[in-house]
């Protein structure tokens, strides 16, 4: 494999400007000080995953809970619903908006761009009733058209309608739609983002859809939010399914190309947006920094990190004025705002547990901000600026300008071997299923790659009907609480992982993304490079026949 670049399936970031006040003259610089809140959860970490008033919905690889905030604590989760596709629990991926008469809407998908069904659950107080399945209102979704789509939310609309970042398979040229989960019908909105990216279209709609963000205010304005870097506007939505844009918060565009159908990135920044709003205001988080406060910006992209933080908050209205910005004592990644608007949570991390060592929590009142001490903008971006500059002075000195060259393993070279751990912390060799004359299958995975988890159920059929000639190997690219919870217990081959992220395995075999996969002979030769689940199919026809990988290909993509 010769490729020098990573690719995501998410945006990429271009450079943005530094600060949040480079033309804030005039305005307010407010300085705001947090009390830490305790929390109570289990010795399993979760992460929150949406809000609903000042109930959280969190999860983890088992199920769906619902925490509560309040001025001094975040109160122990308590259990909505397995994860599972039994027709009763909520699904492993589902997304979450507040409905119309305060109840929360759950949308159950599948991997494999289906969506299944709306599910409106109870919202009284109740938790009981809440949790429990028989109450939940279900509507059918099953019928519709694939669905592109990843966003992180959508946005509940009068009359059994929701706003989602996404659009039908077939008709690829939009990122944003109206779906009528009451009469299962879609309606694309006429909007497209001019980045001046000559990609296809469903490259692009990948890009803008991809673990976005949609707010509403419930007064018919809008707010999207692109994923991964500083792209954000607020809309409305006339009577023909226009989307007319009000005012840009930010119009940083992605830096992309398409490599292999694929989003390839081109740089990096990690100058990015995390977002809170009401029906008065919008609050955004700006993120750029790691947790000492050291301001990243624009990096290579082999040091990039997905783990940044901030502790600017710009403070707008719903017609994109910014009003002021809040300057906090701490630094976090996500923010929420309470149900009456007074508190500001700052959350210095998405997973909570009873370790101390795990993020913190902390409020600020925001009730009534021209009481708060006042901050110069222009002095505080002055000081950013001086700090940005030392260091990255400092990383100059620290950090060598390029990358160590690595040996790649290339096709017809000999396998690198590593050594990894199954479930049971029992130390393996890649290279151990040599000599027995099977061939061995490398597969590169991580939890959170969606086209992975798609592939798995055809993986399993291909593994059971050729495991005479073949061994599989996954290696995990994830977090060692996350891979051992239950990552891919149900599957017939080896899931193993190195508890460094595979990150130096995955710099010698060069894998661009997942899902990879790596096809060696029974001596070691490395007769196959293949990034994405087709190209691998495409390979397995030199080892087995090509009309039963005709029948794995067409099984996949049902």
């Amino acid at each position: 494999m010769n490729k020098k670049l990573i690719i995501l399936s998410v945006c990429a970031l271009v450079a943005l400007p530094l600060c949040a006040g480079s033309n804030d003259k005039n305005v307010r610089g407010v300085k705001l000080t947090g009390k830490e809140l305790k929390y109570n959860v289990s010795d399993v970490g979760i992460q929150t995953k949406f809000q609903v008033g000042n109930k959280i919905i969190a999860f983890d690889f088992d199920n769906y809970y619902c925490t509560e905030l309040t001025d001094t604590e975040l109160r122990k989760q308590e259990l909505l619903s397995k994860r599972g596709e039994n027709g009763l629990c909520l699904n492993a991926i589902v997304r979450f908006a507040k409905g119309q008469d305060n109840s929360i809407l759950a949308l159950n998908e599948t991997e494999r761009l289906k969506l299944i069904e709306m599910i409106v659950i109870p919202n009284s107080g109740n938790h009981a009733d809440m949790a429990n399945p028989s109450l939940w209102k279900r509507y059918d979704l099953s019928q519709l058209k694939d669905f592109y789509s990843h966003s992180h939310c959508f946005v509940s609309l009068p009359d059994n309608k929701i706003l989602i970042a996404g659009t039908p398979k077939e008709d690829a040229r939009h990122i944003l739609s109206i779906i009528d989960y009451k009469k299962q019908e879609i309606i694309p909105l006429n909007y497209w983002p001019e980045d001046g990216i000559d990609v296809p279209d469903y490259v692009k709609c990948v890009v803008y859809t991809n673990y976005s963000d949609l707010y509403g205010n419930g007064k018919g304005r809008y707010l999207y939010q692109a994923e991964k870097n500083r792209y954000s506007f607020i809309f409305t939505i006339d009577k023909d399914y226009n989307v007319k844009v009000v005012k840009d918060l930010y119009n940083e565009y992605s830096n992309y190309t398409v490599q292999h159908g694929a989003p390839l990135t081109l740089s990096r920044n990690t100058e990015e947006l995390r977002i809170a709003t009401n029906e008065d205001n919008i609050y955004v988080l700006l993120v750029d920094s790691d947790p000492e406060g050291h301001i990243y910006g624009k990096l290579p992209l082999e040091e990039y990190s997905f783990f940044i933080y901030g502790n600017s908050v710009e403070l707008y209205d719903w017609d994109g004025n910014k009003k002021k910005i809040l300057y906090l004592d701490h630094y976090g990644q996500r923010i929420m705002l309470s149900e009456d608007g007074k508190k500001l949570f700052l959350f210095s991390g998405d997973n909570t547990s009873s370790n101390p060592k795990q993020p913190h929590i902390w409020v600020y009142d925001i009730d009534n901000l021209d009481a708060q001490p006042s901050v110069d903008v222009a002095e505080m971006e002055k000081a950013r600026e001086i700090k940005y500059k030392n260091d990255m002075e400092y990383r100059s000195k620290t950090k060598p300008k390029t990358a160590p060259k690595v040996d790649v393993v290339e096709e017809g070279d000999m396998m690198a071997d590593f050594e990894l751990y199954d479930y049971d912390n029992n130390p393996h060799h890649l290279n151990e299923f040599l000599g027995k004359g099977k061939y061995t299958i490398l597969e590169f995975s991580s939890l959170g790659c969606g086209p992975c988890q798609m592939a798995k159920p055809t993986l399993e059929k291909f593994y059971k009907q050729y495991k005479d000639k073949f061994e599989m190997i996954t290696i995990s690219a994830d977090r060692l609480p996350e891979w051992k919870k239950k990552p891919l217990g149900e599957v017939s081959w080896h899931d193993w992982n190195d508890f460094k992220f595979a990150r130096e395995i995955l710099k010698k075999y060069d894998v661009p993304g997942f899902p990879a996969f790596v096809i060696i002979d029974s001596e070691g030769k490395v007769l196959n490079e293949c990034f994405g689940f087709n190209p691998f199919l495409e390979a397995l026809k030199k080892y087995i026949p090509a009309e039963e990988v005709d029948k794995l290909s067409k099984e996949y993509k049902q």
